[in-house]
């Protein structure tokens, strides 16, 4: 049987990484998986496509072109999926954007092995983030990282509740979703300080409230956490250089923080997990966390979404509203 895996962002980072341990590893005995590389720049989608392919011979990889955050490309994405498969099962809503403007060197005082652990473990007051508007309007940030993804799952639902098998719809989320930093009322995250923070933690509750409204739709949401990976979204905040220097120490840091994946290989292990999974025996009212031991070993584990039901459905609301007004604008 083969199975379609449609996952945004997929030239680089961990959706290609995720691509690629899909053709090479598959999902279940018996079963190929077509991959649908849905990106922004087709020229180096391409280049994925055929690294994908020269990798995995005889391996099935498309590309469909869309920027998640321009809601024109988004709907013209999302038809062109429709006329393509017959069945999506899995939706990876895996881009994103992290403009970080520098490093907050100041976030590492006090010095203390608590501080230290909370800034690399998940970011903290480390990393001041820049953002933009959009052709839309819309925060960039904001944009990229959840509302083009939203609207790619309420363009596609009625293809994908019409299809015979379910689908899971899958996010690469942030261990830096804090509850303590999210403003309902500023659902674009304008006034935070952290805008990247503030839309993963809203990429939580969109999750859990899919949940709510598609499931007996043969709709199912799940959030994971790729953990430290070094990317291009890494390699933007400091050189590629500097990361292979303090690799060392980053991976003798896995002995108290199982977060420092560092691959994407490894970044990708939760969201693998996930796929091979019946999505309606996933309890979505927990993230998966990609984790590796010292010696390299992967395995995932989990944390629960807390605040989600409070939330979910208010910040669903907001975002029905936005798509409301930039559609009859």
């Amino acid at each position: 049987m083969e199975k379609v895996a449609v996952i945004t962002g997929g030239n680089s980072g961990i959706g290609f990484a995720l691509a690629q341990r899909l053709l090479a590893e598959g999902v279940g005995e018996g079963e190929t998986v077509r991959v649908c590389l849905a990106c922004r720049n087709v020229e180096k989608a391409e280049a994925a496509r055929q690294s994908l392919m020269t990798d995995n011979p005889g391996s099935e990889v498309d590309i469909v072109r869309v920027d998640v955050s321009s809601m024109a490309s988004v709907k013209a994405a999302c038809a062109e999926i429709e006329r393509r498969y017959e069945c999506v099962d899995w939706l990876f809503c895996n881009a994103g954007l992290m403009p970080v403007s520098g490093v907050n060197w100041r976030a590492f005082w006090p010095p203390t092995p608590s501080n230290l652990g909370y800034q690399l473990g998940t970011g903290g007051d480390l990393l001041p983030v820049t953002d933009w508007q959009t052709s839309d309007g819309l925060q960039q940030v904001f944009s990229t990282n959840l509302f083009g993804h939203y609207l790619m799952v309420q363009e596609l639902e009625g293809f994908l509740s019409a299809q015979t098998r379910d689908c899971h719809v899958i996010w690469t989320s942030s261990v830096t979703a804090s509850r303590a930093t999210f403003d309902p009322t500023d659902i674009q995250g304008k006034n935070s300080a952290d805008p990247y923070a503030h839309s993963k933690r809203a990429v939580d509750l969109v999750s859990r409230e899919i949940n709510t409204r598609m499931n007996q739709k043969g709709i199912y949401s799940s959030t994971t956490c790729p953990g430290l990976v070094a990317t291009q979204l890494t390699y933007g905040i400091m050189p590629q250089w500097f990361w292979s220097l303090i690799l060392p120490l980053l991976l003798l840091l896995r002995i108290c923080l199982p977060s420092m994946t560092m691959t994407a290989t490894s970044g990708a292990e939760a969201l693998l997990w996930l796929a091979r999974q019946q999505p309606s025996s996933v309890d979505h009212t927990h993230k998966y966390l990609s984790r590796a031991s010292v010696s390299g070993h992967r395995y995932v584990d989990t944390e629960q979404i807390r605040g989600a039901e409070e939330l979910s459905a208010e910040v669903w609301k907001q975002l029905e509203t936005l798509s409301r007004t930039l559609s009859s604008s």
